[in-house]
């Protein structure tokens, strides 16, 4: 296979993987992995395609084969790292985030994945102070918020819950999902009307949000039922 034969297979594989054609993505990106094994990029692209069709544990396979290709690429720990939690291997993911770590102590999603295996691995002390941690180094990221108030949560200290979760809405009213999220929570903890009084606070904020108007609606029946 010569260099333009190749490069043209690459560009088959990705454009099929972009377009979520994940057999013809498989196809074609193995045949490229054969030729040039050291490449990292092609074994990351190959383990997203194989990811696509469900094949998980080939996917972690090709990931590592990035990882070794080159040692010192954050993005490949944490692609590796990220596939290792997907997979419900939270102990050989908190392993392979942690050497991430030493690489790049201060990257946000190396912090945020270490709290995820921590979480997963039932240390959820650990968890909560990663949560914290990687909300130090990316100040204001919904999804992060989210993960602290969850994990405190399940800490059962549902007052710090509450308390993350009302400050990130007030710091950052337009992301509904931070909204959504307290709704859910207050409602999980049988306080129905402090949830409708959110949802009522985020429409002001998100107007046109159908799924605020769909979960109100259910708390309003919710409220009706108990009247």
């Amino acid at each position: 296979m010569d260099n333009a034969h190749l490069k043209k297979t690459w560009q088959k594989g990705i454009k099929a993987l972009e377009q979520r054609d994940f057999a013809r993505a498989v196809a074609s990106l193995k045949k490229v992995a054969k030729v040039v094994p050291e490449d990292p990029e092609v074994h990351f692209a190959l383990a997203d395609a194989l990811l696509g069709q469900g094949r998980v544990d080939q996917a972690i396979r090709q990931c590592q084969a990035g990882v070794d290709c080159a040692p010192e690429a954050i993005v490949g720990r944490i692609r590796m790292g990220r596939l290792l939690l997907m997979a419900g291997k939270g102990d050989r993911a908190l392993e392979t985030l942690t050497e991430a770590q030493k690489v790049a102590p201060d990257h946000p999603h190396v912090a945020a994945g270490i709290a995820e295996a921590r979480a997963m691995t039932g240390d959820l002390a650990g968890a909560e102070e990663g949560f914290s941690a990687a909300l130090a180094l990316a100040p204001g990221q919904p999804d992060l918020m989210i993960s602290l108030a969850r994990v405190q949560d399940a800490r059962g200290d549902t007052d710090a819950a509450e308390k993350t979760l009302r400050q990130a809405c007030q710091e950052h009213p337009a992301e509904l999902p931070l909204w959504q999220s307290l709704g859910r929570a207050l409602t999980a903890w049988d306080r129905l009307e402090d949830a409708s009084e959110i949802c009522s606070q985020a429409q002001q904020h998100h107007p046109r949000s159908a799924e605020l108007m769909a979960q109100r609606a259910e708390l309003a029946y919710q409220l009706r039922d108990l009247e």
